[in-house]
C-alpha cells in the first residue's frame, strides 16, 4: 500500500502521457482528452486542477522514472516524489541514471535521496561537463589566469 502512495506521481505522469498521446492499443492513436476539451492543458486544468507546468512536470517525471527502472541497481531505491526527479528531466537517459546512482550513494543506507541532493549531484555533473566542453584555448587562458 505504501509503495502505491510513493509511486502516485509516477502513475499520474504515465496516465497523463496516455491521455495526451492516446497510446492505448484498444483506443488507437487518439488523444483521449479531445472528446471533451480542445487542448491537453485545458483538460488537465479542468479535470485535475493541474496547470500546464504541473502536468508536464508529472509527464517528465514519469519518463525519468521509467528510464531509472531499466537499471537493475535501482530496483529497491526509486524516487518517491516528483521533486526528486525534476532536476534530472533535462538530462540524457544515461546521465539520469548516473545522477540517481550517485545521489543514492551520497545518502547511503538504502534511503531515497532528497530533491536537494539530486539537484546538487546534477549541478556537479553539469559543471564537470561544462569544463570538458570548453574550447581548449579558453581552458588555456583560464589556466594562465590561475597560475600567473
Amino acid at each position: 500500500m505504501e509503495r502505491k502512495v510513493e509511486r502516485a506521481f509516477f502513475e499520474a505522469g504515465k496516465a497523463l502521457i496516455e491521455l495526451r498521446d492516446g497510446l492505448r492499443p484498444a483506443v488507437g492513436d487518439r488523444r483521449l482528452y479531445r472528446s471533451t476539451h480542445k487542448t491537453f492543458d485545458e483538460y488537465c486544468l479542468d479535470r485535475f486542477g493541474y496547470n500546464r507546468s504541473r502536468s508536464y512536470q508529472l509527464v517528465d517525471a514519469a519518463v525519468v522514472v521509467d528510464n531509472l527502472q531499466k537499471c537493475p541497481q535501482f530496483v529497491d531505491i526509486l524516487p518517491t516524489a516528483e521533486g526528486q526527479v525534476r532536476p534530472m528531466t533535462k538530462l540524457e537517459p544515461q546521465e539520469q541514471q548516473e545522477v540517481w546512482l550517485r545521489a543514492v550513494e551520497v545518502v547511503a543506507g538504502g534511503k531515497v535521496p532528497t530533491g536537494r541532493i539530486v539537484k546538487d549531484v546534477v549541478q556537479r555533473i553539469m559543471e564537470r561537463t561544462q569544463v570538458l566542453n570548453r574550447p581548449l584555448a579558453e581552458l588555456i587562458l583560464c589556466y594562465n589566469d590561475w597560475f600567473s
